[in-house]
C-alpha cells in the first residue's frame, strides 16, 4: 500500500511558505505557491482498496479521480486519501473529487461516483503552460464499525427501520440544516438531501440489497452509520 513519504519531504517547504487551508467537510486543499494538496480525511471504502490518482486540469476546473486497484473485502475501512499538484497556474479553482472503481477506464469511467468539491485560490504569478502530480498518498487501512460501536446512542439521529425493505426514516432534533448522504461501499454517493425539518424518509425501492453508509453532516459535524437494504 502507497505511502505518504513524499508527502512528508515536502511538509518543511508547507510549513516555511504561505499557506492557505480550505475545508469544507472532509475534502481538504492546502495551497503554498503554486502547488495544492488536496486530501479526503476519512474516505469509508472497502478493506481491500489501493488507488492510484489521477489530476486533470480543465479551465478552472481541477478533477481528482481516485481510480481503486484494490480487490473488494467483506469490511469497510476508513482512508485518508491525497494527491500533491504542482506548477498551478494562478486563478481560483473548483477541485472536484471522484472515485471510480475501473482502473481500465479513462475517467469519468461508466463506475465513477461523485465525491464532492472545494474551492482554492491560486495567487502566485507564473507562465506554468501544464500542471504536475508531485505525489499521492493512501494511509493505513483503520477498520469502521459505525453503529455497532458503543456511542452510537449520541449520535443526533435515529436511523429506523434497519435492516430496511423500502423507505428508510431519518429522525432528528438537531435544528441546523443537515445533508443526508447514501454512499455505496465502492465509494460512490447514491443519495444527498439538505433538509430542515425533523423527519427525513427516503425511497429504497430501487436500491439493490446490500450494506450502505449513510452519512449525516451539520454546521459542525460530519456522522457515519450504516445500514441493511433487503
Amino acid at each position: 500500500m502507497k505511502n505518504l513519504i513524499g508527502l512528508f519531504i515536502l511538509l518543511p517547504f508547507f510549513l516555511n511558505g504561505q499557506s492557505t487551508d480550505y475545508a469544507p467537510g472532509g475534502l481538504y486543499a492546502q495551497v503554498s505557491g503554486d502547488t495544492v494538496i488536496l486530501s479526503q480525511s476519512m474516505a469509508i471504502r472497502n478493506c481491500g482498496a489501493e488507488y492510484d490518482m489521477k489530476v486533470i486540469l480543465m479551465g478552472d476546473t481541477l478533477y481528482w479521480y481516485q481510480v481503486d486497484t484494490g480487490a473488494t473485502a467483506v469490511c469497510l475501512c476508513n482512508f485518508n486519501l491525497s494527491v500533491t499538484v504542482d506548477s498551478m497556474p494562478a486563478g481560483h479553482y473548483t477541485a472536484k473529487v471522484y472515485y471510480t472503481s475501473c482502473p481500465d477506464c479513462p475517467p469519468p469511467g461508466a463506475d465513477t461516483g461523485y465525491v464532492g468539491s472545494v474551492e482554492f485560490d491560486i495567487t502566485v504569478p507564473n507562465s506554468n503552460t501544464s500542471i504536475r502530480t508531485i505525489d499521492q498518498g493512501q494511509s493505513d487501512c483503520f477498520p469502521y464499525n459505525a453503529l455497532d460501536d458503543a456511542k452510537s446512542e449520541l449520535l443526533p439521529y435515529s436511523v429506523f427501520p434497519n435492516p430496511v425493505i423500502n423507505t428508510l426514516h431519518i429522525s432528528t432534533t438537531d435544528l441546523n440544516e443537515k445533508v443526508i448522504s447514501i454512499i455505496d461501499l465502492q465509494g460512490r454517493c447514491l443519495f444527498e438531501s439538505k433538509f430542515m425539518d425533523n423527519e427525513l424518509n427516503i425511497d429504497l425501492s430501487h436500491y439493490t440489497s446490500g450494506l450502505y453508509i449513510l452519512r449525516y453532516s451539520n454546521n459542525a459535524t460530519i456522522y457515519h452509520g450504516r445500514f441493511i437494504k433487503k
